[in-house]
Order: C-alpha cells, then sequence, then structure tokens
C-alpha cells in the first residue's frame, strides 16, 4: 500500500472519530425549550381535561396555601369499576406536585361525595355509581409563580395528567 493512501484513511479515520464523538455529546431527548414553563402556562393555559377542575385556576393567582382537586371519576370509569374499589384506592390513584414537590393530602377536607351518576354499558345495564373527588392539599407556597401537576391513574393503570401554573 502506498504511504500517501495510509494517510488518506487515518485522516478518514480521524475525522470518522470526530463525528462520533461528535454525535454522542447529542441528545434524542426532548429540548428544554419545548417543555411549558410556568411563565408560558400562566399565558396560554392547558385546556383542563373533562374529568377535572382544579384550584387555584389555571393563570391565575391565589392567596391560598393549599392546590384543590375536584374529579368527576365517572369520565374514567372502566370495566370492572365499583364504587368501593375506587373510593377505598383514590388516595394511592392521584398525584399532585407543585414546583416538583409531592402535595400531602389535607385530611380536614372533604374527599368524597356521591353516588351522583349512574353508570350503564352500551345495553343500558346499569354498572355501576360513583360520585365527585374533592381533596384538597397543602402546598406551602412561596410568592411567586408555581407549576403544578396531577396525575390520576385509573384502576387499570392508565395515566391522565394535568400540568398548569399559577401564581401567589
Amino acid at each position: 500500500m502506498p504511504a500517501n493512501d495510509d494517510g488518506q484513511i487515518r485522516k478518514t479515520v480521524r475525522i470518522l472519530l470526530f463525528l462520533l464523538l461528535l454525535g454522542a455529546g447529542c441528545s434524542s431527548s426532548v429540548e428544554p425549550a419545548s417543555i411549558p414553563t410556568a411563565e408560558y402556562l400562566m399565558r396560554k393555559p392547558n385546556q383542563i381535561p373533562d374529568f377535572l377542575s382544579v384550584d387555584p385556576v389555571p393563570g391565575q393567582s391565589t392567596t391560598s396555601n393549599k392546590v384543590c382537586i375536584i374529579v368527576q371519576y365517572y369520565t374514567l370509569w372502566e370495566t370492572g369499576d365499583s364504587e368501593m374499589k375506587i373510593v377505598n384506592n383514590f388516595h394511592s390513584h392521584i398525584k399532585p406536585t407543585v414546583d416538583g414537590r409531592n402535595l400531602v393530602i389535607d385530611a380536614a377536607a372533604p374527599l368524597y361525595s356521591g353516588p351522583v351518576v349512574l353508570i350503564k354499558n352500551e345495553k343500558g345495564e346499569k354498572q355501576g355509581e360513583i360520585g365527585t373527588f374533592e381533596p384538597c392539599f397543602r402546598a406551602n407556597l412561596g410568592s411567586g409563580l408555581h407549576l403544578a401537576t396531577v396525575t390520576v391513574t385509573t384502576t387499570s393503570g392508565v395515566e391522565h395528567s394535568y400540568t398548569w401554573a399559577f401564581s401567589r
């Protein structure tokens, strides 16, 4: 092999190594600019899912030190559910956070009222009844913008999340 070809191969190998190392520093994860910030969600709140209401109201200010969530569970009802199964396990199926911190339920706040909705199958046969969950959580909020997320998991493990911003 001529010496000139050997030099060209080394140069090509160096370029390939450089490109590989350059590519190793790249990430296929979500760019931070595409993740909504509290500032963005204050101006343009996400649409609240049909099964959910939240307080503080998205995009608004509050004087409260609590976050309250109202879950109309009938829209999340699945085959095999029962009122008792859902009520008895609701605490393990709701996860609220504010600014990345898990919130603790306020034991003094009312949690469940119901049943208020009759659940029927496609044949019109009664499948069960369910009410509304209204838990409040102590948030220990400082002044400024806050980013909150609530995740409600159905009995089969399907997660429904909502993220919003508010100020205090």
